[in-house]
């Protein structure tokens, strides 16, 4: 309490360390409280982060039955790019075509002698004008040009003004007049030329040819042949290919989350935070029952199916080699998977139509990835399976929060009243010594007189 000093010197007792011991065996209950608190807090955690990996691991599993993954793409690839790509923009005819770039478009240019003008003047190139006042030199000229943003570029070469088109072809040619210069030279622009599989020339004003074959755009770079090769339509197995790894990488860190949890062993006699939140859920029948149910889904194939194609093994996801040269696999001791990508592309190449049954990207039947749901949505759903646990971990912390408010409050009035009742103690203590020593002093008196 505040204004109480408690020096004992009434008694001769150290009151302040005698209230601390009675305090501190008073905080026996206090201590049982926050470390539980410190545990409640650790599930939550872990329980968070095990629902944050299987959460990925759902929505990996919702993307392998996209029907998105199975529109139809075809591959377009150069023979050499540094003379001409080639981009898809609609459906194309499947094979190669050969192409023969003879020369690529370039802009007209025009090189002018400038003089600084003695009066106000303007220039003109094409549609962009500006004007330049007495005794402007040819930067000024450059910048002023640029500055309009026009149909135009300057620049100063060497004392000469250079003007270029910003467009290219046979058809940027520009025109030019007013004072300040005189034409040195030009070039005139040029369009691009290129055949397609010996065929008679065609021109393009850039080197971006557009529809240059149906549904396929170039890019030219440099004169030269090359040979451009477009696939047959079908599923873009790449793409599979990255979201297969993506569940197996997701699946595996999802059993990971669950095996180390539930692996961790408390520390005896823990004294820390650091150590009291550890093994919180050693042992913990729930999440291994989760864990086993989807180690055991992976190697369940969809029924009603009478094709080759039927599990996740058979389209390359396994748990690998247990052993190999004596060495334990450890990896696949666990259950963690491995994607055999060449297995699945074989599959894939196939027997497209199966693989996209078995994903479940068919409509109608429930492949591999609802039937893996059926175990992942009841934990991960709100209020159901782990986000439920995690709901009374979090009121078992607010509870617990509470209960040492109150504990603390408790201790501090307890404090207080001990303040009190030493200070009174002491208070009468040292009126009965005053008193007493009073009592020698008259009884001294009376007895000199006496005498």
């Amino acid at each position: 309490m505040a204004g109480i000093a408690l020096s004992g010197l009434a008694s001769g007792l150290d009151t302040s360390s005698m209230i601390s011991a009675i305090l501190s065996a008073e905080s026996t209950g206090r201590t049982v409280l926050a470390n539980q608190q410190t545990q409640a807090q650790a599930r939550v955690t872990k329980l968070t982060a095990i629902q944050t990996k299987l959460a990925t691991l759902q929505s990996q599993t919702n993307a392998l039955a996209s029907v998105g993954n199975w529109l139809p793409t075809q591959t377009v690839s150069s023979s050499d790019s540094t003379i001409a790509t080639a981009t898809r923009t609609g459906g194309a005819g499947a094979g190669s075509y050969s192409v023969n770039v003879l020369g690529l478009a370039s802009s007209s240019q025009k090189t002018f002698s400038y003089t600084a003008p003695g009066a106000d003047t303007s220039l003109t190139f094409g549609a962009t004008t500006v004007n330049l006042s007495a005794g402007a030199t040819i930067d000024d000229a450059v910048n002023a040009i640029n500055q309009q943003g026009g149909d135009v570029v300057a620049v100063n070469a060497q004392g000469k003004l250079v003007v270029s088109s910003t467009t290219t072809g046979a058809a940027s040619s520009f025109s030019f007049s007013g004072g300040a210069v005189s034409l040195d030279s030009e070039r005139t622009g040029q369009d691009a030329r290129y055949t397609i599989d010996g065929g008679a020339v065609q021109t393009s004003p850039t080197n971006a040819v557009t529809g240059a074959m149906p549904g396929i755009d170039l890019n030219l770079t440099r004169t030269g042949s090359v040979g451009i090769t477009v696939g047959t339509p079908g599923p873009n197995a790449d793409g599979l290919v990255s979201q297969m790894k993506a569940w197996v990488d997701a699946y595996n860190a999802a059993q990971d989350q669950i095996r180390t949890t539930t692996t961790e062993q408390p520390v005896k006699g823990a004294t820390n935070n650091v150590d009291l939140a550890k093994g919180v859920l050693f042992g913990d029948t729930s999440l291994s029952t989760l864990a086993n149910s989807l180690r055991s889904n992976v190697g369940t194939a969809v029924s009603g199916l009478t094709g080759s194609v039927k599990s996740f093994a058979d389209l390359g996801i396994s748990t690998g080699a247990t052993n190999s040269s004596a060495t334990i696999n450890q990896d696949s001791v666990n259950g963690k998977l491995v994607f055999d990508e060449a297995k699945f592309r074989a599959a894939l190449a196939k027997d497209p139509s199966a693989v996209r049954t078995v994903l479940g990207a068919t409509n109608g039947t429930n492949g591999l990835s609802q039937q893996f749901n059926t175990v992942l949505t009841p934990a991960t759903t709100a209020g159901q399976g782990i986000s439920d646990r995690i709901e009374q971990q979090n009121a078992n912390v607010k509870r617990l929060t509470t209960s040492l408010t109150t504990f603390d409050s408790r201790l501090s009035a307890r404090e207080d009243a001990l303040k009190k009742q030493f200070a009174l103690m002491e208070s009468a203590l040292n009126r009965s010594q005053t008193l007493q020593s009073q009592l020698s002093s008259q009884l001294a008196s009376l007895t000199g007189f006496s005498g």
